[in-house]
């Protein structure tokens, strides 16, 4: 068994085994409220991808759902954020997926201003030193 499928069929026994009853959850450090919303709101988002933002600038829900998306990121089911957070896979899901729109461009152009491409030329040829020819590359 994967460590995931251990962590996963663990939660199924344990909410087995509570019958009915409240499970104590686990949680993130931050707990992303009422996702729709913070995603909707244009100066959170806004302060999110500038440059000089800082950290207390950033609504927590906001702060949150990045680190479900960094999770996610990592292999973390989305059914397990969801008992983290408390909300449903599929609302989390959403929430996720516009997140990523909104961040793709400004990742890709700091990762496009930071990796150059180039080209490197390798020039083979036959030399002859002393009467042996000798293959080398330039």
């Amino acid at each position: 068994v994967q460590y995931r499928e251990q962590a996963l069929i663990e939660d199924l026994l344990a909410h087995i085994e509570a019958e009915g009853e409240e499970a104590p959850k686990a949680s993130l450090p931050v707990q992303p409220k009422a996702p729709d919303r913070v995603l909707s709101d244009p100066t959170g988002m806004r302060k999110l991808i500038e440059p000089g933002a800082r950290l207390d600038q950033i609504s927590p829900g906001l702060i949150g759902l990045c680190q479900c998306l960094a999770f996610y990121f990592w292999g973390v089911p989305l059914s397990r954020l969801g008992m983290w957070t408390g909300l449903h896979k599929s609302t989390l899901w959403r929430a996720l997926t516009s997140l990523g729109v909104l961040l793709y461009e400004p990742i890709y152009e700091e990762i496009h201003r930071r990796v150059r491409l180039g080209i490197a030329l390798v020039d083979e040829k036959w030399i002859k030193i002393k009467g042996e020819w000798h293959y080398w590359f330039v």
